[in-house]
């Protein structure tokens, strides 16, 4: 992964959940990993079901590399599957940021800050995480817009 350019978290996100896999379900090598083990596997997780789906994605991806590698023969795996049940988030209302943003002082510094990232996030969709990484460089001033990279 690192020879092909994957970026430190994703290879970091890659680790923690195969090890986890490899402990839990008790593999140690790609011939001993089956539909079996992977549903033990999901099944002996203590959370939510989107959270169960994330580790899975990155566990059929990284059989999908060994897979197109020739390490494995069958794609056994392409089958299994976590239900999630979409809740739509109700959005926040012109009305309700005009309150929020109301009730902070925005004389002092993180006052500012506060409202400037409240602002930011409901104008753009920019998550909280993406944001804390935001820098000025980011930024289009002349055409108002924010131009991310895929390092953020």
């Amino acid at each position: 992964m690192e020879v092909s350019g994957y970026r430190t978290r994703t290879i970091k996100d890659y680790d923690t959940v195969l090890m986890n896999f490899s402990k839990s379900a008790g593999v140690t090598y790609l011939e001993e990993i089956t539909v079996d083990t992977v549903y033990s596997w999901l099944d002996s997780m203590q959370v939510v079901n989107q959270t169960k789906l994330t580790r899975l994605k990155v566990l059929k991806s990284f059989l999908g590399k060994c897979f197109t590698n020739g390490w494995l023969s069958l794609n056994f795996w392409q089958a299994i599957n976590v239900k999630v049940d979409k809740k739509v988030k109700k959005g926040a209302k012109p009305n309700d940021i005009a309150i929020l943003v109301s009730l902070i002082d925005k004389s002092t510094f993180i006052g500012l800050r506060d409202v400037t990232a409240i602002l930011t996030m409901y104008k753009t969709g920019i998550r909280i995480n993406t944001l804390g990484q935001l820098r000025e460089s980011h930024i289009n001033w002349g055409n108002k817009v924010l131009v991310l990279d895929g390092a953020i």
